[in-house]
This record gives structure tokens, sequence and C-alpha cells, in this order.
């Protein structure tokens, strides 16, 4: 239960703050009138494209597995240190 629980506590953690991080990000580059497309191979994490109707910006499933990877660094990091304590 308890690698589980680090797992979790360590994804909702990632999730938030790569979630943050891309708004902000996308906010500015929004302000700044410009365009930006940030990917992890075929993952994208953020696309801001400006065009004549305005600004989009999307948010990709990059940021799902920023949250996972999170969750299982979170997870190891956990063991390791639960197998010292013992």
């Amino acid at each position: 239960m308890r690698p589980l629980r680090a797992f979790a506590f360590g994804s909702v953690a990632g999730a938030v703050l790569a979630y943050a991080t891309a708004a902000t990000v996308g906010l500015a580059v929004a302000a700044a009138d410009a365009e930006l497309h940030v990917a992890i191979g075929p993952a994208t994490l953020l696309a801001v494209e400006s065009g004549a109707d305005g600004t989009a910006a999307t948010f990709g499933p990059g940021l799902l597995v920023l949250a996972i990877v999170a969750g299982l660094v979170n997870a190891a990091v956990a063991a390791v240190l639960s197998r010292r304590v013992r």
C-alpha cells in the first residue's frame, strides 16, 4: 500500500507542477504574441499558435507522461528511503 500511495502523491504533485508550469509558459508566450511547440519525442507538452483569429494554446498528453514519471520516481525514492529506515 505504501508504494501505491507514494506513486499517487508523486503523480498528483508532478501533474500540478507540470500543468502550472505549462500554463505560465503558455500565458507568457501568448502575451508575447509568439509561437511555441514543446514535445518529448512524439508526446506534445505545450503548443501555442498565433493566427489572425487569435492565440490558441494546447496542453498535450506529454503532461500526463511527466506526471506518471514523477510518480514512479517518487515511489522509487520512497522504497529506497524505507529500506534505509529498517
